[in-house]
């Protein structure tokens, strides 16, 4: 056999430092010696071949797609190993290895390794062992920068997102408006704290409700509807407050109340529809996890868009100037005209906070309504979830925080809904108004039809 070229020779005795020259000759002449040019290509992405190769000279880049772009992520020279995890895993090359500079490189498979005696084939393996534990120490470290690097960043995101928290109470302009928005009719804030904490009585209530007409003819309507089956119709408004009970009172009356100083546009109308729809996931989701007050949430989530309405009128008011208030929070809006109309301080509260889910996670919140929240958030991507939008378009980083939250059980938005929100809703399907009810039909016949492909092909396998 040939002698080994001098130069490659003192590469190979470095690198397989302590084999006898027998062995060094063995493996020189019998491995697959390969030479490159620049621009060669040693193995892509995804290459099943289980070669690996010893640099004997030259300078290969190793390169990685991440988001459509060649990013090189290291280059060896002589002496290194290319691709060892690939053979000793026996799974596909995850880069691509490029020839930077003319280079050779000595090549092992395993049906060569094979044919090596056991001093050699030890040898080699001992070789692949210490860089594998090399590389593992290699991704620790970087993957202790990365997390350094990913905290640095979500505290510098929040911190941006954080300055929007603006107290706005000082602003004329708005507090002029927030003054002019008519209050919802019927809550004070002392009645309002009443009725979520069951401190007043169905006759007080009914006292009050026969201050209004229209509120008075929504509950009777509500009591009356074929879903409540009663024997006969209810004309005592009395009675009604006793047979709805407190939480379908405090929804009817928000509901109906927020309608009346909602701009009458198509808009208004689907943000309406929007809200309550919010609110009947978001009680069925408390409920269901045993967490927060229900109620309390439910009634939140009528109320959680109504900085909109501010936004609105204040773009109205101040034409030339819309640009810069499409830049204020809606949710800092709509805390500041229910703090004005004196709801019990949990609710405006919560409103204020509602949109910090998307760039915060739970800790950054208030504990007294960390919750409160955290069920508004969920339920909101649940609705989207329900209206059949993709889970990939909605605002999630930090959804894994709030689902670990409120359940240990439950990991995902669609799990969240078939297992805890819509066995809450069913329920009381027929009670829900046509649009919210339709769209939960809607949901679940798609769920009906996944379940029937879902045998056919399973009898098919069979």
């Amino acid at each position: 056999m040939q002698p080994i070229n001098p130069a490659i020779n003192q590469i190979i005795t470095t690198v397989f430092d302590g084999l006898s020259k027998d062995d060094l000759y063995h493996l020189y002449h019998s491995a697959q010696l390969k030479k490159l040019k620049a621009g060669d290509i040693l193995f892509t992405e995804n290459d099943t071949s289980q070669i690996v190769y010893v640099i004997l000279s030259g300078e290969i880049s190793i390169v990685k797609e991440n988001l459509g772009i060649q990013e090189e992520i290291a280059v060896l020279r002589e002496g290194s190993w290319v691709g060892e995890i690939t053979f000793s895993q026996r799974i596909p090359r995850n880069t691509r290895a490029e020839v930077k500079r003319p280079s050779t490189v000595l090549g092992i498979d395993e049906a060569l390794l094979s044919t090596f005696n056991e001093r050699l084939q030890l040898f080699i393996y001992k070789q692949l062992n210490q860089m594998a534990a090399e590389r593992i120490m290699d991704v620790m470290k970087e993957e202790k920068l990365l997390e350094q690097k990913n905290t640095n960043l979500l505290e510098y995101f929040f911190s941006i997102h954080d300055k929007e928290h603006i107290d706005y109470t000082n602003s004329e302009i708005i507090a002029d408006i927030i003054r002019n928005i008519p209050r919802l009719p019927i809550f004070g804030g002392a009645l309002a704290m009443k009725v979520l904490e069951d401190k007043i009585s169905p006759k007080e209530i009914s006292e009050i409700l026969k201050l209004d007409p229209s509120l008075t003819s929504s509950v009777l309507k509500r009591v009356n509807a074929p879903d409540i089956n009663l024997q006969e119709r209810v004309a005592d408004i009395h009675r009604a407050v006793l047979l709805l009970g407190f939480k379908n009172l405090y929804q009817i009356f928000v509901a109906e109340s927020t309608k009346k100083f909602m701009p009458d546009t198509p808009h208004f109308r689907e943000l309406h529809t929007r809200m309550i729809s919010t609110s009947f996931i978001a009680y069925a989701l408390a409920a269901g996890v045993s967490q927060g007050n229900p109620i309390q949430i439910s009634t939140t989530g009528l109320l959680v868009n109504i900085g909109e309405v501010v936004i609105y009128l204040l773009k109205n008011r101040n034409k030339k100037l819309s640009l810069l208030i499409d830049a204020i929070d809606h949710s800092q809006m709509g805390s500041l005209l229910l703090k004005e109309w004196n709801l019990p301080d949990v609710i405006w509260q919560t409103i204020s906070y509602v949109n910090y889910p998307v760039f915060a996670p739970p800790s950054k919140i208030p504990e007294h309504i960390r919750i409160n929240v955290g069920v508004l958030y969920l339920s909101r991507l649940a609705l989207e979830f329900i209206q059949g939008n993709s889970i990939d378009d909605m605002k999630t980083i930090f959804l894994q925080d709030y689902l670990r939250m409120l359940s240990s059980e439950v990991t995902s938005v669609e799990t969240l809904v078939q297992q805890v929100i819509l066995p809450g809703l069913v329920r009381n399907l027929d009670s829900y108004p046509d649009s919210f009810r339709n769209m939960l039909k809607k949901h679940i016949f798609q769920l009906y039809q996944q379940y029937q492909q879902y045998q056919i092909s399973k009898q098919s396998e069979g």
